[in-house]
C-alpha cells in the first residue's frame, strides 16, 4: 500500500489527518496526454485550475522561504530549509491531487489542501478567541484565513455539476491497473492491497468474479472478491492494454502470482529423503469446479513465469533489479527468486502440473472456459 508520510512531527500528523492523495500517478506526461485524448468537462477543468492556484502559491512560498536562509545564520538557515521542504512537499501533494482530480475523476484527492486548511482554520480560530478573551484587538489579517479556506473549497461547488458527477464513471478504467487479459486481471487481488491494508485474497476458497467493463477510455475487467484478511467484499479494476502499453505488474508481482498459482493446487508438504517436497493435489480427487479453478490458476502461473523469464536480458543470469518492482518478496527468497535457473525450474514444474490437470479435464470430456466467460 502506498502511503505519503511527511516525517516532520506535528506537521506530519496534520498532513496525515488531511488524507493526502494516494498512489503516485498519473505522471505529468500522462496527465497532459490525457487532456488531449479525452477532454474533461469544463467544470472539472475549471476546478482543476482553481486547485492549481494554491499549489503554485506553496511552490513560490517554499522558494521565498529558502533563499533568504542562505545568507542567515546556521540555525535560521536550517529552519528556513526545513520549512521550505515542508511547503514544497505540500505543493507536490497538492499537484498530485489536481492531476488525479482531472485525469482520474478522483475528486477526494483534489481536496487535500482544502482539508488541511480546515486544521489551520481551527488553530487561527482558537488564537482569535484567545485574543478577544484577553481584551486585545484581533488583527484584520486573520480574516484572510477563512477567505482562503473558502477559496480552497470553491472547486467543490463546480464538481456538483451533472457533467462533473458523470466524469469519474466515464474514465473509470484510467484508475485500473494495466493488465494483459482477464486471467491476469483475476490475479490482481493477490498483488494489490485492500483498503484494510492487507493483501487479502484467500486462495482457493472463492474464485473472484471477473466482469467485463467499458468506458470512454477503453475496456477492462472489474474483479470482485472477498478480502481474506477482513472478510469484507473487495474490488480491483484491471484495464486492458492499448497499443504500445505494457502491463503494470512488476517482477515481484509476477513472482507472487506464480507462487499463488502453486498454492491453489498444492497439497501439504511431505518429507522425502530428509527434505520437504510439495506436490500438487491429485486432479482425479477434485470436483469439477476446483479442478477448473486449478487449471485457470496454473495457466496464469505458467504465463507469468514466462513473462518473468522474458525480463532476464540475453546472456544474464537474473532479472535486473529495476524490473523487480511490486509486492515485496520474502527475505529468504530474494536472492534466488529472480535467477534464470530458478525461474526455468518453476516453469517446468508448473507446465507439468498444468498438463496433468488439463488431462483430467479432457478425461471428463470437459473444457476449461476462459476467466470472465
Amino acid at each position: 500500500m502506498t502511503t505519503n508520510r511527511v516525517p516532520y512531527g506535528e506537521t506530519g500528523k496534520a498532513v496525515q489527518a488531511a488524507r493526502p492523495p494516494a498512489g503516485l500517478g498519473p505522471s505529468s506526461r500522462v496527465f497532459l496526454r490525457g487532456l488531449g485524448q479525452l477532454r474533461a468537462p469544463l467544470p472539472v477543468l475549471v476546478a482543476g485550475v482553481l486547485m492549481t492556484v494554491p499549489v503554485l502559491a506553496l511552490a513560490v512560498a517554499s522558494v521565498a522561504v529558502v533563499l533568504p536562509g542562505f545568507s542567515a545564520g546556521f540555525w535560521q538557515g536550517l529552519f528556513s530549509c526545513l520549512l521550505g521542504i515542508i511547503l514544497f512537499t505540500l505543493a507536490g501533494l497538492g499537484w498530485r491531487g489536481v492531476k488525479r482530480t482531472v485525469h482520474l475523476g478522483s475528486y477526494d484527492d483534489g481536496f487535500f489542501l482544502a482539508r488541511l486548511s480546515l486544521i489551520g482554520l481551527v488553530v487561527v480560530g482558537v488564537a482569535a478567541i484567545a485574543l478577544v478573551a484577553q481584551g486585545e484587538e484581533m488583527p484584520w489579517t486573520m480574516a484572510l484565513v477563512p477567505a482562503g479556506v473558502a477559496f480552497l473549497w470553491l472547486p467543490w461547488v463546480l464538481l456538483q455539476n451533472d457533467a462533473a458527477r458523470a466524469w469519474p464513471q466515464q474514465v473509470e478504467l484510467r484508475r485500473g491497473v494495466r493488465v494483459a487479459d482477464a486471467e491476469q486481471a483475476a490475479c490482481l487481488p493477490g498483488v494489490r492491497v485492500h483498503t484494510c491494508g492487507a493483501f487479502g485474497y484467500a486462495y482457493p476458497a472463492q474464485p473472484p468474479e471477473v466482469v467485463p467493463v467499458h468506458d470512454r477510455h477503453g475496456s477492462g475487467w472489474r474483479v470482485r472478491y472477498t478480502c481474506g484478511a477482513c472478510g469484507e467484499p473487495a474490488e480491483q479494476l484491471g484495464a486492458a492494454l492499448r497499443e504500445g502499453e505494457t502491463p503494470e505488474l512488476g517482477g515481484s508481482d509476477l513472482w507472487w502470482l506464480g507462487e499463488q498459482a502453486d498454492q491453489v493446487c498444492q497439497s501439504a508438504p511431505t518429507e522425502v529423503d530428509g527434505r520437504l517436497v510439495v506436490r500438487p493435489v491429485s486432479p482425479a480427487a477434485l470436483d469439477d469446479e476446483p479442478l477448473v479453478w486449478c487449471v485457470r490458476a496454473l495457466r496464469g502461473g505458467v504465463r507469468v513465469t514466462q513473462q518473468l523469464l522474458a525480463l532476464v536480458p540475453e546472456g544474464a543470469d537474473k532479472v535486473p533489479g529495476m524490473r523487480t518492482a511490486g509486492r515485496t518478496v520474502p527475505v529468504d527468497q530474494v536472492t534466488r527468486a529472480f535467477r534464470r535457473d530458478t525461474l526455468e525450474q518453476a516453469l517446468s514444474r508448473r507446465q507439468g502440473w498444468l498438463a496433468s490437470f488439463e488431462a483430467e479435464v479432457r478425461r471428463r470430456a470437459g473444457a476449461v472456459p476462459p476467466v470472465g466467460a
